[in-house]
């Protein structure tokens, strides 16, 4: 899939801002890491967020797996963005959105890993330690888990963070490559024609003239039935060997190959 059929599905969505980079262009750092232990309180609590998504290390080499990137943004009108509550209450819709774009990908072939914006919040309680992810399809791990500064990237990229004390805005980021298709080689049998044992019977199998065959006498042919049942011709001994000759039938046609009985 192309970034111009990718562009022409997504601008169906109300998408504020995007960009397509490529994934070494992304700043990693582990500073993130510890502004997250120490201020966030999701850490340790959601398959999400650190430790569970591994170390940074680790997830740089994850998200260097894939070709490029699709970074998008999305906004949302609130009274107070410093209102926390309200704030998360619009996360749902973006998220919605990044589903949409990340399952249309996957539907036509092309690997996804998705990073969203904040931690999953799919689950009232995460299962995070005690058991394994109950829904992996819909958690999208959050973007400063793998130690990639949101700040940092829209000044790169020359995109909006801040619009104003009612408008929070939402970021994803979606890695994405072709996935790769196995094609499978058609097997030709080989006829007994083309092998090279066929050829050499034929090389060495002598046609005989038509004025070697003794006037009157006819072909038989003897059924075996303690073997194949196939009819095989009877080999009369007294009659020689055959033998090969230049000499053309009454058509012009170079005889082919008989068995003398």
């Amino acid at each position: 899939m192309t970034k111009d059929e990718i562009e022409s599905f997504i601008t169906q969505f109300p998408i504020y801002q995007y960009q397509f980079l490529k994934p070494d262009e992304i700043e990693y750092n582990d500073r993130v890491r510890t502004i997250c232990k120490k201020e966030c309180p999701r850490y340790g609590t959601s398959w999400s967020c650190p430790p569970a998504v591994g170390t940074v290390e680790e997830c740089m080499e994850r998200c260097h797996q894939y070709d490029d990137v699709l970074f998008f943004s999305s906004i949302a009108q609130v009274q107070d963005v410093m209102d926390l509550k309200e704030s998360l209450a619009t996360k749902a819709e973006h998220e919605k959105m990044t589903h949409l774009i990340e399952q249309y990908l996957r539907e036509h072939q092309v690997d996804t890993y998705t990073l969203s914006s904040d931690s999953c919040a799919a689950c009232d309680k995460c299962a995070y330690p005690k058991a394994a992810c109950r829904h992996p399809e819909q958690m999208f791990p959050c973007i400063e888990s793998h130690g990639i500064i949101v700040a940092n990237l829209v000044e790169k990229f020359a995109m909006d963070y801040f619009l104003g004390e009612q408008y929070i805005v939402w970021f994803s980021l979606i890695f994405f490559k072709n996935a790769e298709r196995q094609t499978s080689t058609d097997t030709v049998e080989e006829t007994p024609e083309d092998s090279a044992e066929y050829e050499s019977l034929q090389e060495t199998e002598e046609p005989l003239s038509a004025g070697d065959v003794p006037e009157g006498e006819e072909s038989q042919a003897l059924v075996d039935d303690q073997e194949n049942e196939e009819s095989q011709p009877f080999e009369n001994d007294q009659e020689g060997k055959e033998r090969q000759t230049d000499e053309t039938d009454q058509d012009g046609q170079k005889p082919g190959t008989a068995s003398k009985v």
